[in-house]
């Protein structure tokens, strides 16, 4: 069985999320200005350490990465349905736009 999503829908919006705090931040602005201005993207959600209610764990990645799956949750409501969700670390940069297939994208097959 094969999974596929079209990434070309009318009224279709394109959302990145990220998450940065501290020395991270002007990185994440860099990254909301390219994925606005070059990367195509309709919206940006920019998170830090305020926005999200993660465990203190302790560890590199900011309490070892257990925001992830909250800030990636906390794009997926701030979404409707047939929105195009991307996750990016803070540290990337878009240097050119996302490209749209012009047929639908398989996910993953199963069997």
């Amino acid at each position: 069985m094969t999974y596929r999503v079209d990434l070309v829908c009318p009224g279709m919006t394109r959302l990145l999320v990220t998450f940065g705090t501290g020395d991270y931040t002007p990185a994440v602005e860099l990254l909301r200005h390219t994925a606005l201005d070059v990367g195509g993207f309709d919206r940006v959600l920019a998170l830090n350490d305020t926005d999200v209610d993660c465990p203190v764990v302790g560890g590199r990645g900011h309490n070892s990465f257990s925001w992830k799956p909250l800030v990636i949750a906390r794009a997926l409501e701030d979404s409707k349905e047939g929105d195009v969700v991307v996750y990016a670390d803070a540290t990337m940069q878009f240097e050119k736009p996302l490209q749209h297939p012009s047929s639908p994208v398989t996910l993953f097959e199963i069997g």
